[in-house]
């Protein structure tokens, strides 16, 4: 990712996911910080045939923060 361009195609292509809350494109790192529950090999998949571009999973949080709707209390899933 070596311009502001293809940042933008990447964001919009990785936004249009189901699960994608949020995808914030640094191009002087050539990296894209996004959040959201999804399936990390179905977006490195879809980055590679939307936009013919590698992508690589460098960190992901094993168990997303769900919000307990009773208590207002954070929790994580899988516990």
């Amino acid at each position: 990712m070596h311009c502001e361009d293809c940042a933008r195609k990447i964001r919009k292509c990785i936004l249009k996911m189901k699960g994608v809350e949020s995808a914030v494109p640094d191009t002087d790192n050539s990296q894209v910080v996004v959040k959201g529950i999804f399936v990390a090999e179905e977006l490195v998949d879809r980055v590679y045939k939307k936009t013919g571009k590698r992508a690589v999973i460098e960190k992901q949080d094993p168990y997303p923060k769900m919000v307990d709707a009773m208590s207002g209390k954070e929790k994580r899933k899988g516990w």
